[in-house]
């Protein structure tokens, strides 16, 4: 089974170090979207827990070091579909996936 860390292209993994140092020079302020979208994205995690007894432990470590906005847009924008989205699917719960409230620019 694959890991969802292991489909992330090199390019996308350096890009993702970048910006978590970037985040960790910021002070954290709970009241910012980016804040209320990591914690939006944490809750999936709980929820696929607690509604299937599936713990993404790839997904809650992507997010422990690129936080939710980058996470996000790692996962988005790979070419592979992640064990976490099939593993969801599988189990008719797209409606917790990150992809499913994930605004996406038109």
């Amino acid at each position: 089974m694959r890991n969802e860390h292991s489909v992330l292209p090199i390019r996308s993994r350096k890009a993702a170090c970048l910006d978590r140092k970037e985040r960790e020079k910021e002070p954290m302020n709970e009241n910012r979207p980016e804040a209320k979208f990591d914690q939006e994205m944490r809750d999936t995690y709980t929820k696929a827990a607690k509604e299937i007894r599936y713990h993404a432990t790839a997904f809650l470590h992507m997010m422990n070091e690129h936080g939710g906005v980058q996470t996000a847009k790692l996962l988005l924008q790979s070419n592979e579909i992640s064990d976490g989205f099939t593993k969801l699917w599988q189990e008719g719960k797209l409606d917790i996936s990150a992809e499913a409230f994930t605004p996406v620019e038109q």
